[in-house]
């Protein structure tokens, strides 16, 4: 088979299979990243991003026929030069993975006609990314021709030219995204900004210290406090409660406490909340090498399975 092998920073081992634009990932003890929670399959797709403009050039890896990303604070950084000022920017694209770098392959065309014409349809892109030199009649053979849908353009990304012309609308993605870590200063700015779900990412963005998740779930509780009593901020409250079970949950985990562990995942009355349980369960389990705290994270994602059958079963029992 057709692959190459390439180790990341934290670690993690990537297989890339070279002849299907697939690869394995694998944590530092062995354990396989899975793509999605259900772990259907081990095989990730590599990325397929496709640049369409004259705005666009990039730095060539002739060795090779793929870059590899970084991702860092939950964000891929995808880097390209901007051909106006000949300055390197960055466009940086939502991703919850537990790795540090995704490889991926770079097209980038300023004539989509010549590109389609000659279209490998073996292609599959994820992404589009078009500047303002592309013409709406364009956007429609892109969508048609190649079978895309996810476009977006370039004034609609947090590229750092973008920032620069609205600092004050950008600054806090910025900030919270790309310029600090320090998991305690960015969940204040994400409370001052009402951005709960931003929150509750930083479990999956950062390692966090169980001094961290005191920190953070003392704010959570205040903020539950500011609202207690107030009906017109019901939802508010029962998102805050939600996330300080999170919280709890993955303090209980990094202070291997197994009681309070299991007792949560068996009170759980929602899916939703049984799926984060196992992404932070799955989180931890990679970083673990010891075999008797291993078999007890396998337990936990076994309790969190057996959960869900109860809650669909429950629910299947109730529509009948």
């Amino acid at each position: 088979m057709n692959f190459i092998e390439e180790k990341t920073p934290k670690g993690i081992l990537l297989k890339i299979l070279l002849d299907k634009w697939k690869f394995l990932a694998y944590a530092k003890n062995g354990e396989p990243i899975y793509p999605d929670l259900e772990e259907s399959s081990l095989l990730h797709k590599v990325h397929e991003i496709l640049f369409v403009g004259n705005r666009f050039s990039f730095h060539k890896n002739y060795d090779r026929d793929y870059s590899l990303l970084k991702i860092r604070n939950g964000s891929i950084i995808l880097p390209y030069i901007d051909n106006d000022d000949n300055k390197t920017k960055y466009i940086f694209l939502k991703n919850n993975s537990l790795m540090d770098l995704i490889p991926a392959r770079i097209f980038s065309t300023n004539k989509i006609y010549n590109f389609i014409k000659d279209f490998d349809n073996s292609i599959l892109l994820d992404l589009v990314i078009v500047d303002e030199s592309v013409l709406n009649d364009d956007i429609e053979m892109i969508k048609n021709r190649l079978g895309c849908a996810n476009i977006i353009y370039l004034d609609d990304v947090n590229n750092y030219s973008i920032v620069k012309k609205n600092w004050e609308k950008e600054r806090d993605m910025i900030n919270l995204n790309m310029m600090s870590n320090n998991p305690v200063f960015l969940s204040r700015i994400h409370f001052r900004g009402g951005k709960i779900s931003q929150v509750k990412q930083l479990l999956f963005d950062f390692d966090l210290s169980e001094l961290d998740t005191e920190y953070i779930l003392s704010f959570i509780r205040s903020q539950i406090t500011l609202f207690k009593g107030d009906e017109s901020q019901i939802r508010m409250t029962t998102q805050l409660q939600s996330l300080e079970n999170s919280f709890i949950f993955y303090l209980y985990l990094i202070k291997r406490e197994n009681e309070k562990i299991i007792q949560f995942i068996k009170t759980a009355m929602d899916n939703d909340s049984l799926i984060l349980f196992r992404t932070l369960v799955l989180k931890i389990k990679g970083l673990l090498l010891d075999k008797k705290e291993l078999q007890n994270f396998i337990n936990y994602e076994e309790l969190i399975s057996n959960q869900k059958k109860i809650l669909n079963n429950e629910k299947d029992t109730d529509e009948n």
